[in-house]
């Protein structure tokens, strides 16, 4: 239904009517009587509307450059910790959506559980920067995956096999600060691949599938997989996409999936390399 009408605004419009003719009257009046005034006041006027503007652009830029300042540091800090929260939870449906930005979508609870961290660790924002920092983050990550993608040369998935397919993942977490051991094909317990760092040990299943979607299997094994290799993160890694029913089993136990396409964005982020 469109807005009702209401006594109140045409109240509210009859006042500032009237006090718009009685501006113009007065001003005539004031015009007619002591012309030397009437400028004086206009002249006035003029300048009190000029020292206004200046005043609101000022503070603008001063606020500009402090959000830019706050923006820097927290992306110097926690750059990596947001660039692998949108990744992994900025995928919301559409009806559970708090926050949307390009392809990006998060849910109110895990946009609230990632301010609160950030508070924790000392870095107090509001709820609106914290959402314009969320919104320039995506935007400069896809800017520059953008730009890298258009100026290297494009490689493919289908011209892997699945041993190449693990070597890569384990050539993309060497660049991105891990130290990465394959496994080997023989009694490999559901785990392909072993990646530490300072920030942890994971354990990861590599699925590569050609024309084929990755479904519980995959997830189940890398779950027994943890207690095997003793690792408290497990990740599942395809260059197809995963069924429903995987996305909710892996959403249940905190296992990582990625994707073809979040796969294909950390390779050019990390290695600067495209890959169709």
């Amino acid at each position: 239904m469109g807005r009702r009408y209401r006594k109140d605004d045409a109240d509210e419009g009859d006042f500032f009517t009237a006090l718009f003719g009685l501006t113009i009257l007065g001003s005539f009046t004031l015009f007619f009587a002591d012309p030397a005034l009437f400028y004086k006041a206009v002249a006035g006027v003029v300048v009190l509307i000029i020292l206004i503007v200046v005043g609101v652009i000022l503070w603008g830029r001063h606020k500009a450059r402090k959000f830019d300042a706050t923006y820097d540091a927290i992306t110097k800090s926690y750059g990596s910790m947001l660039s692998n929260f949108i990744d992994q939870f900025g995928r919301a449906k559409a009806k559970e959506a708090a926050f949307t930005y390009q392809q990006y979508a998060f849910t109110g609870e895990h946009l609230t559980y990632i301010h609160d961290d950030l508070e924790k660790q000392g870095v107090a924002v509001s709820t609106k920067d914290f959402y314009r920092i969320l919104r320039r983050f995506i935007e400069e990550r896809e800017r520059d995956f953008t730009l890298k993608s258009v100026h290297s040369t494009t490689r493919r998935f289908d011209e892997l096999d699945g041993a190449g397919f693990e070597a890569l993942l384990k050539r993309l977490y060497e660049g991105d600060g891990y130290s990465a051991q394959l496994t080997g094909k023989t009694g490999d317990q559901g785990g392909d691949l072993v990646v530490v760092r300072d920030d942890g040990k994971k354990v990861i299943q590599a699925k590569y599938r050609r024309n084929l979607t990755v479904g519980n299997d995959a997830v189940q094994q890398v779950i027994a997989a943890k207690g095997v290799y003793n690792c408290p993160g497990a990740v599942v890694i395809t260059n197809s996409t995963f069924t429903p029913e995987a996305e909710e089993l892996a959403r249940i136990h905190g296992v990582e999936l990625v994707d073809g396409k979040l796969l294909r964005l950390r390779l050019q982020q990390v290695l600067g390399e495209s890959w169709g």
